[in-house]
């Protein structure tokens, strides 16, 4: 009699750690993934900020791609330094002008002729279980259209 109760007790303790460990997997998932959220809008912020603050920089000064691309990489660098990010290749800048018009106007619908400025950023996710369903990494876009200011075209 006394054997039968003690063989219950040591089930129900093995029982407890499959459930213990079944449970640690799933808390496990839902933490990683909340993580990952929670990266993935802290960048879209950071993003979104670096595009408008690069349009706005070739708004001002068009014609110079090259410094309207740095200046929305340099215009975070912390807690998030983008230009990092662009050195290593997984952050992507793509800069154009509408219309091909370096000058401030518009065109024959009335459409003002704008810079658009984009960023692609290429977010390795942490958690495990993604995996599974060959999901590894995660495209942010982030872009925008800017107005040009000046110079006033002719």
């Amino acid at each position: 009699m006394r054997y039968i109760a003690r063989n219950r007790e040591d089930q129900e303790k093995g029982q407890s750690l499959v459930e213990s460990a079944m449970m640690f997997t799933v808390l496990l998932v839902v933490v990683t993934g909340v993580v990952d959220l929670g990266r993935g809008f802290f960048l879209m912020a950071a993003l979104r900020e670096a595009v408008a603050e690069g349009a706005t920089y070739a708004s001002v000064h068009p014609g110079e791609y090259a410094n309207s691309r740095y200046f929305a990489l340099t215009s975070s660098t912390k807690p998030i330094n983008l230009m990092e990010f662009y050195n290593a290749g997984s952050l992507q800048v793509d800069v154009k002008v509408q219309n091909n018009k370096w000058c401030a106007g518009v065109d024959a619908s009335g459409n003002p002729y704008g810079i658009y400025v984009e960023m692609i950023y290429t977010m390795p996710l942490i958690n495990p279980f993604f995996g599974v369903f060959s999901i590894s990494e995660v495209d942010l876009k982030a872009s925008t259209v800017q107005t040009i200011l000046s110079p006033i075209c002719g």
